[in-house]
Parts: structure tokens; sequence; C-alpha cells
């Protein structure tokens, strides 16, 4: 039973290095970083990684305007998603996250929790996972998907 126990706490840690290793890639790979500003709800800033500079600050829709005149792609915005939740999407949309299939082929589904995000990425059949994202029908889902796939170098047809 030891063995057994050991052999699950290795596998727990195992699980939450490659979330730290992933994060960390993550974090390096992108370009701006989106955090909630100390003790003003719903105030955001933005700073440049590179320079660590703070290059705008303020309400979720105001920094995300800003990336969009600048043509940033949102994938190099770590913590996009704090910004996202928070810009005051119309209510008939819906959280969803997709995935490119190791066989080409591209999957929305909606988002219920990390849990969702997590186990694709370990999975062996999955070769790239985008998301939380919102979107108000399961087509939009897909050219929002096809979108962030392509802003990260994949090759997407535009067949549905």
């Amino acid at each position: 039973m030891e063995k057994i126990d050991e052999l699950i706490a290795l596998s727990e840690k195992k699980t939450a290095l490659l979330k730290e290793y992933r994060e960390s890639s993550k974090y390096e790979s992108c370009r701006y970083d989106v955090r909630p500003l100390p003790g003003r709800p719903a105030f955001f800033m933005l700073f440049e990684i590179a320079t660590r500079r703070l290059v705008y600050e303020g309400v979720a829709a105001k920094v995300y305007n800003w990336l969009e005149r600048r043509k940033v792609p949102y994938t190099t915005v770590y913590n996009a998603n704090s910004i996202e939740y928070d810009f005051g999407m119309p209510a008939d949309t819906n959280d969803w996250w997709g995935y490119l299939h190791s066989k080409g082929s591209l999957q929305v589904k909606r988002y219920f929790g990390a849990l969702d995000t997590d186990e694709a990425r370990e999975s062996p059949f999955t070769k790239e996972v985008v998301g939380p994202f919102k979107a108000a029908s399961r087509e939009e889902a897909l050219q929002i998907l096809r979108a962030r796939l392509r802003e990260l170098g994949h090759h997407i047809n535009e067949r549905p």
C-alpha cells in the first residue's frame, strides 16, 4: 500500500511540475502581461514583458481596445483571460475552449473549469489547446479557435 501511495504522490508532483513548466514557457513566449490593479476593482495594468515597463492601465475594455488598435495578437498577452472575463461580453456568450487534434481536426467545447483544458494538454492526441474564450455560438468558437491557432503558427484550413 505504501508503494501505491508513493506512486500517487510522485504522479501528483510530476503533474504540478509540468503545469509550472508550461506556465513559465508560456510566459516567456508572450510580449505583454495583464495584471489586476491592486486596490482598484475592475482596473488592470498592462506591462511589456521585455522592458518590464507599464504601458497602459485602465478598465478591461480600455486595455482590450489598446491591444486591438495595435493589432497585438491575443496569444502574446499573458493572463489575457482576466480582461476577457471582465470585459463585459454580451450576456448571450458562453465560455469555450478548443484544441487541434493530432490528426488535424478542430474541436471546440464548452468550458466549465481548468480541468477541461488541463486534461486536454496532457493528452497525446492534442497538438495545441486554446482557451478559455467567449463566443456566442459553436460556429463563432470555431472561428476564434482557427484565428488563435494561426497566430500560434499552425496552418489551418478554412473548411468547417
